[in-house]
């Protein structure tokens, strides 16, 4: 596992585990970025679909978040170049364990 902690180097197209703070809970979702600005990142979230695989969902799922809810860079996903289907093509797995994270789905 190859987690990358300095956020300073967070750049267009990085992958990251971004924690989002409701009334009840934190939860943490992985995105990746889009855009980013002085003080904040345009992410565009992946759906999670099991245990440690993600796919872009079909409508997109776009925010900006403050750089402080950004917690980790993740290193890049693997995916299966090898897949049967376009969909299996488009999922994207982390060597990153996500047990300590309340992971929104």
């Amino acid at each position: 596992m190859q987690i990358d902690e300095d956020l300073s180097k967070i750049l267009v197209n990085d992958f990251v585990l971004v924690k989002f703070a409701t009334k009840t809970a934190i939860k943490y979702f992985v995105g990746q970025v889009e855009e980013i600005s002085e003080n904040e990142y345009f992410i565009n979230f992946l759906k999670m679909i099991r245990k440690y695989a993600f796919v872009f969902p079909e409508k997109k799922d776009g925010s900006h978040v403050s750089q402080e809810d950004v917690i980790l860079k993740l290193p890049n996903p693997k995916t299966d170049d090898k897949a049967a289907t376009v969909r299996s093509a488009s999922i994207f797995k982390f060597n990153v364990s996500f047990d300590g994270f309340n992971m929104g789905h």
